[in-house]
C-alpha cells in the first residue's frame, strides 16, 4: 500500500512558515516604528510643554510691565493736571511711558507669534499622534494575521503528525500481513 499524503501538502508548509516569518518581520518593524514615533511623542510633548511654560511666563511678565506702564501714565496723567508749571517735565516722563507702551506692543506681538508657533506644533502633534494610533492599528492587524497564520501552520503541522502516523500504522500493517503470508 502507499502513502495517503499528497507530496504537494507537505511544500505548503514551508510556504506559510516563510509568510509567518515576512509577517513576524513586519510586525518588528511596525512595533520598531511605533516605539520610534511614542517617543517623538513625548520629546514633542515635552518641547510644547516647555514651550507653553516659557510663553505663559513672559505672558505674566508682559502683563505686569502693562499693568505697570498704565499705572505710570496714570499717574503722569494726573501730575500734568495738577503740576501744570512742571509740565515739560513730566513730558520726558510722558514719553518714557510712550516708549514703554512700545515696548510692551512689541512684546505683545512676539507673545502672538509665539502663541501661532504653539498651535502649529500643538496641530503637528495632534498629526503625530494620529500617526501613532494608525501605526497601532497597523501592529495590531500585523499581529492578527501572524497569529492566524501560526494557527493555520499548527493545524497543518497535526494532520500532517496524523497523516505520518497512518502512513506508519499502514507500512505497519502491511509488514504484519507480509509476515503472515509467508
Amino acid at each position: 500500500m502507499t502513502s495517503t499524503a499528497s507530496p504537494s501538502a507537505l511544500p505548503a508548509l514551508p510556504r506559510s512558515s516563510e509568510r509567518a516569518a515576512a509577517l513576524e518581520a513586519q510586525l518588528k518593524e511596525v512595533q520598531a516604528q511605533l516605539a520610534a514615533d511614542q517617543l517623538a511623542l513625548q520629546l514633542e510633548q515635552q518641547r510644547v510643554k516647555a514651550a507653553e511654560e516659557r510663553a505663559a511666563a513672559v505672558l505674566a511678565a508682559a502683563q505686569e510691565q502693562a499693568a505697570r506702564a498704565e499705572s505710570e501714565r496714570a499717574w503722569v496723567r494726573k501730575q500734568q493736571e495738577e503740576l501744570t508749571p512742571w509740565l515739560e517735565s513730566t513730558s520726558a516722563a510722558q514719553a518714557e511711558a510712550k516708549q514703554r507702551a512700545r515696548e510692551l506692543a512689541t512684546q505683545a506681538e512676539d507673545l502672538g507669534r509665539e502663541r501661532q508657533q504653539l498651535e502649529s506644533e500643538q496641530r503637528a502633534l495632534e498629526r503625530m499622534r494620529d500617526k501613532l494610533e494608525a501605526s497601532q492599528a497597523q501592529a495590531d492587524r500585523a499581529l492578527a494575521q501572524a497569529t492566524e497564520v501560526s494557527a493555520r501552520e499548527a493545524a497543518l503541522a497535526a494532520k500532517e503528525r496524523g497523516l505520518i502516523e497512518q502512513e506508519a500504522a499502514l507500512k505497519l500493517r502491511e509488514a504484519q500481513l507480509a509476515q503472515v503470508r509467508e
